[in-house]
């Protein structure tokens, strides 16, 4: 660009020195000289039209460039606070989902505590109340007529089929019967699974949830998913909460369950 500027600046003080001697240089020497200088003056004009022409064109030319060079710099710059509200934008979206997220969690413990049932006269609460809940699962399990292995003859093994229906029954009946302690409870579990899935940290998420659900709770969500098709989805996609077969009332009902999908 300094060279082009330079250039420009010789050009047009040599077109302004032949415009000037064109018409001053004349009047210093005689008429007879003069006269034939005046008819040879055109050349001279000529000449330094045509190199502030050329002066005027180089210096339109920068001129352009320098536009150019800011335009450039406006975009540039216009990119930067785009990418810079774009980042904005993302962190506000992440601060929303997390401060949703945690509120789903919070009202969840809310919901938790809430929960109330009555063992021997004497009402428990909360993560008392799902550890009996828990227990019940077992007692009522094997106390349910529909849910036995008894016959006449002494034990009876039931068929795959036979024994997924008996799990399906007694889910149901499981959930009916405790349906006051449970219904908010399992809608409030499944629907935080839902948000979150697909989320950038959603594995993060899920862990900091599973960590607040107690291994009551799980035995509690995986018997309920029998009848639950919602719940059972859900659970397959968590590894079954990483529930232990040996955890539940039998080995068998684990196999039976994931299987069956």
């Amino acid at each position: 660009m300094k060279e082009k500027f330079s250039l420009t600046g010789v050009l047009t003080v040599l077109g302004f020195l032949l415009l000037i001697s064109a018409f001053i240089v004349p009047f210093f020497i005689s008429d007879t000289f003069a006269s034939v200088f005046g008819d040879s003056s055109t050349p001279l004009v000529s000449a330094a039209a045509f190199l502030l022409l050329i002066a005027a064109n180089l210096m339109n030319q920068n001129e352009l460039k320098l536009q150019r060079e800011e335009l450039q710099l406006q975009r540039e710059e216009l990119q930067k606070t785009t990418q810079a509200l774009n980042d904005q934008y993302i962190t506000m979206e992440r601060q929303r989902f997390e401060t949703t997220f945690f509120n789903l969690v919070n009202s969840h413990l809310e919901i938790k505590k809430q929960i109330t049932i009555e063992r021997n006269g004497k009402e428990l609460e909360g993560f008392d109340a799902l550890d009996d809940l828990y227990l019940r699962v077992g007692d009522d399990f094997n106390n349910l007529k529909d849910c036995r292995s008894e016959s006449k003859g002494g034990l009876k093994f039931f068929s795959p089929d036979e024994l997924d229906s008996r799990l399906i029954n007694f889910s149901n009946y499981f959930v009916d019967k405790y349906n006051n302690q449970l219904s908010t409870y399992i809608s409030s579990f499944k629907y935080i699974l839902e948000y979150i899935q697909g989320a950038e940290n959603e594995e993060n998420y899920k862990k900091l949830l599973f960590s607040q659900t107690s291994n009551s709770e799980m035995i509690i969500l995986f018997y309920i998913s029998f009848s639950d098709v919602l719940l059972k989805k859900i659970l397959k996609q968590n590894d079954w909460l990483n529930l232990r077969p040996e955890n539940l009332i039998a080995n068998k009902h684990f196999k039976i369950l994931t299987e069956n999908q």
